[in-house]
């Protein structure tokens, strides 16, 4: 169940089915885009951008333990855990946490 002393940390990201196998999906909420992606048995999201050419993740494809850049073909190793300034040359990446079919991400501070 998603308390009150939740909601004050977790923002509501995007339902589940909002989320296609295999592909990452661009999710704006206010001023931040990110991108939505399953990987495995989990549900992984990171910034929108990718750190080889700049250009939006969104509709990139996940193959096995890489996320494909549409826009430059790089392969971006998908880090196991979230990170906050990027890690491997990955975009940061941010906790989630799904309830009641809603997935709701941590927006943490740059210093966090």
């Amino acid at each position: 169940m998603f308390t009150e002393d939740l909601a004050k940390d977790w923002i509501p990201l995007c339902a589940l089915a909002d989320v296609s196998a295999g592909t990452a999906t661009e999710i704006r909420c206010g001023e931040h885009a990110f991108v939505v992606f399953q990987w495995g048995d989990d549900f992984r999201a990171a910034e929108n951008r990718c750190p080889d050419c700049g250009g939006a993740l969104g509709g990139g494809r996940v193959e096995g333990d890489t996320l494909l850049c549409p826009q430059s073909g790089e392969r971006l190793q998908i880090p196991e855990t979230a990170s906050t300034g990027g890690s491997g040359g990955f975009p940061r990446t941010y906790p989630l946490m799904v309830v009641d079919e809603q997935i709701y991400l941590l927006l943490r501070s740059e210093t966090d």
